[in-house]
């Protein structure tokens, strides 16, 4: 039991209110709000391990309430719920410091998971393809890479743009699957298709795209990645 630990759900809906309610009250003390202007109440009077949020709310929205609450509670873990395609505001909220965006209809255990672990958590990545504003699925990336300004994600033969920092991207990323190998990279580790060494420490990855795209590893992560790609260190 974690009683001790409280959780505040936001969302304008009754009975999304009741179904975190049920989902979560065995092991969390749970208070919910309807809207933005509770919620900011809430956050006052108590403290909360963690505020589920829906994104899209009459009068003030999710983005709106978030960005009251890290004024309150800069620590506040945060995540947002949206049942709609929103890239522009999730896009928004990640970058106002939301740990993560579950989707409606939501995957039970990703919601205990949010709750217990309070990390980082990302599932689609909000990003621009000339005027229109889309969300990618994770898994579907090959690799991320930042140049000055610009933080462009590859999908096989495709990019876009996304103005999440690789540095926030690499915290939400799934560990394991994503890793960070160079200062201007972050690859899917599951479409790595070869590993070739350049010198006695150097590797670069060749990933599975149409282009097998070859991504330089930096020195000080080779010995890593190489243990996360199964290789032999040497």
């Amino acid at each position: 039991m974690k009683q001790d630990q409280s959780i505040l759900v936001v969302d304008d809906e009754q009975i999304m209110r009741d179904l975190y309610c049920r989902l979560l009250r065995k092991e969390y003390k749970v208070v919910t709000a309807k809207n933005g202007y509770e919620a900011i109440e809430a956050v006052k009077r108590d403290d909360f391990d963690v505020i589920f949020m829906d994104i899209k709310m009459p009068g003030k929205d999710g983005v709106e309430t978030l960005k009251e609450i890290k004024k309150i509670k800069p620590e506040a873990a945060v995540f947002m719920m949206t049942a709609f395609e929103v890239p522009e505001l999730i896009e928004e909220a990640l970058n106002e410091g939301a740990n993560g965006c579950l989707y409606k209809p939501f995957d039970v255990e990703d919601v205990r998971n949010a709750a217990r672990n309070r990390g980082f958590t990302l599932n689609k990545l909000p990003v621009q393809n000339e005027d229109t504003k889309l969300l990618l699925d994770i898994e579907d990336i090959f690799y991320i890479r930042s140049r000055g300004d610009y933080v462009s994600v590859y999908i096989d033969d495709q990019q876009f743009l996304t103005r999440i920092t690789l540095a926030e991207l690499e915290k939400r990323l799934s560990q394991g699957h994503f890793a960070r190998i160079h200062r201007s990279y972050i690859v899917n580790m599951d479409k790595v298709r070869e590993v070739v060494p350049i010198s006695r420490k150097g590797i670069l990855l060749v990933l599975a795209d149409k282009k097998r795209s070859t991504i330089p590893v930096s020195r000080d992560r080779a010995k890593e990645i190489k243990q996360l790609l199964g290789v032999r260190v040497t």
